[in-house]
């Protein structure tokens, strides 16, 4: 290398190392940031993933486990089932996963057929029936019976 390409090949790596001190300026600095917002999500007593990204990304606003706030539309539809779901601290999302059905399927059985309501199958209605237990005066809180179930119930 003549020595024109030597002082050309010298200023091109002082240019680089200049760029990798810039980017690493800006990762350190993005770091931070990151490690700053954990912080302050542990100290409002966050600790899953999917709280702290909702902390980091500002999707929603954050709240301490165990709250009562609620995300989404509340439904429309009235309905025993769903009252004895939240009386008992569950929802219909986490009923349906545990007896491995789809969310939608048990939400339309609580519709009307009009409105995409399904017939609930009988061994499912005497399930709910079970679980959900008797009320003071002994009736169930959820009869297995057509008139609590308003698409019917299949044999």
């Amino acid at each position: 290398m003549t020595p024109d390409e030597l002082r050309a090949e010298a200023d091109r790596l002082d240019a680089l190392a200049d760029d990798v001190e810039r980017v690493a300026r800006v990762e350190a600095a993005a770091l931070r940031f990151q490690a700053a917002e954990f912080r302050d999500a542990a100290a409002k007593g966050l600790t899953i993933l999917a709280d702290r990204a909702i902390v980091r990304y500002g999707m929603q606003a954050a709240t301490a486990p165990g709250s009562a706030r609620q995300y989404g539309r509340p439904s429309k539809v009235k309905h025993p089932f769903r009252d004895h779901l939240k009386r008992v601290g569950s929802d219909v999302e986490t009923w349906a996963r545990t007896n491995k059905l789809s969310p939608s399927t048990v939400k339309a059985w609580m519709r009307k057929p009009a409105d995409g309501g399904r017939k609930i199958p009988g061994d499912r209605a005497a399930q709910i029936e079970r679980e959900a237990g008797l009320n003071e005066q002994g009736k169930p809180h959820v009869p297995a019976t057509a008139a609590t179930w308003p698409a019917g119930i299949k044999a």
